[in-house]
């Protein structure tokens, strides 16, 4: 489990090698996906995901459907709505194996 505290922590966790599947934003650039889970409070609800990706406006996209979003210059800042941001990288989804039987 990392506290994530600014932007650049959270890219830190954010693999982009890793990808659930690729999804193109609104400069046309192709982003990946991370499935590793994060958790968050904003807007008075609690949120998670696991499917996430940061944009080349410092935005985090959290719910890709839908097109959620947090401006992580704010976070930076510590005027977001966003908090208790936590990034549970032990605990991403098993990559496919390859079975020889």
């Amino acid at each position: 489990m990392t506290i994530v505290n600014n932007s650049e922590e959270l890219k830190r966790v954010y693999r982009p090698d890793k990808p659930c599947g690729k999804i193109m934003n609104h400069s046309n650039v192709t982003a990946y996906a991370c499935r590793t889970l994060i958790e968050f409070d904003a807007w008075g609800k609690h949120w998670h995901s696991r499917k996430w990706f940061i944009n080349d406006d410092n935005e985090l996209i959290f719910n890709i459907e839908q097109n959620l979003f947090i401006n992580l210059d704010m976070f930076n800042d510590g005027t977001s709505a966003m908090h208790n941001l936590v990034a549970y990288d032990q605990l991403r989804d098993p990559e496919p194996q390859l079975s020889l039987f």
